[in-house]
């Protein structure tokens, strides 16, 4: 499982994660019944924005677990994913 711990694997999976909970999140709740639902909040990036603040939270949940197993450069290329989110999510909730 060395493989895994690479600082690209982090990275990618703190960016892929967060976005398949959102989805996840939209199809149990009904909300991506048409493809206009999901054009209208890509317009509106305030509302994706403030939607996407608690999907970041399986960021954690991968981070907990990745730091336990002392995968130290996957969990390095996770916060890294996560600052990169923070700054989006602080920009555009300022704007």
């Amino acid at each position: 499982m060395k493989k895994i711990d690479n600082t690209w694997f982090g990275l990618l999976a703190g960016l892929i994660a967060p976005f398949a909970v959102l989805l996840i999140i939209f199809k149990l709740g009904g909300f991506m019944e048409a493809d206009e639902d999901v054009q209208l909040l890509w317009l509106n990036i305030k509302m994706t924005t403030v939607l996407f603040r608690p999907c970041l939270l399986i960021n954690l949940a991968i981070f907990m677990i990745t730091i336990n197993r002392n995968w130290l450069k996957f969990s390095r290329g996770l916060v890294f994913a996560t600052m990169i989110y923070a700054a989006v999510v602080i920009y555009y909730h300022f704007q």
